[in-house]
């Protein structure tokens, strides 16, 4: 995301925030990223040394109540800045690819736009997957706990015959 924001900063006059989008997008996507694999570099460092002080404790606390307010900040921003990205994207829906004569500032370049049309469109996929995903388990959960109240409710009952 960051290489295309730069690549094409000035790549797309009809809507000039796109590549904008992409270069914040991409420096928070990777500033999130970066926080998350400390975390895990420090909670593998912390399970392997056994002998923590009292004052380590607070510390780690303290340490772990920043590194949550950190994380749902990025989040709510990165959040934001993907419904930004959509409204952006979506409101010059298949723009012209070249300079016209008559209107040389009504285009975008074709890379710049379909990465965050395919970007986008990743990201609503990866929702509904996860969304589906949930459902099925949440109906999976369901059927076994109904079949466990059945089985206890009559143990010889055959499905009804």
């Amino acid at each position: 995301m960051v290489i295309l924001g730069v690549r094409y900063l000035h790549g797309c006059p009809e809507e000039p925030f796109l590549p904008i989008y992409l270069l914040v997008g991409g420096c928070f996507g990777m500033l999130k990223m970066f926080t998350i694999i400390w975390r895990h570099l420090r909670e593998r460092k912390n399970a392997q040394s056994f002998d923590v002080l009292d004052g380590e404790y607070q510390s780690d606390f303290i340490t772990n109540r920043s590194t949550q307010f950190t994380d749902t900040v990025l989040s709510l921003f990165l959040l934001s800045w993907f419904i930004y990205g959509n409204y952006l994207t979506w409101k010059i829906f298949m723009p012209s690819f070249s300079s016209q004569l008559y209107t040389p500032e009504n285009w975008c370049e074709k890379s710049l736009y379909m990465f965050c049309v395919v970007q986008i469109c990743i990201c609503y996929a990866i929702i509904v997957v996860f969304l589906f995903s949930t459902l099925c388990l949440l109906c999976a959960r369901h059927i076994c706990c109904f079949a466990d109240k059945q089985t206890l409710i009559s143990p010889s009952n055959n499905c009804g015959r």
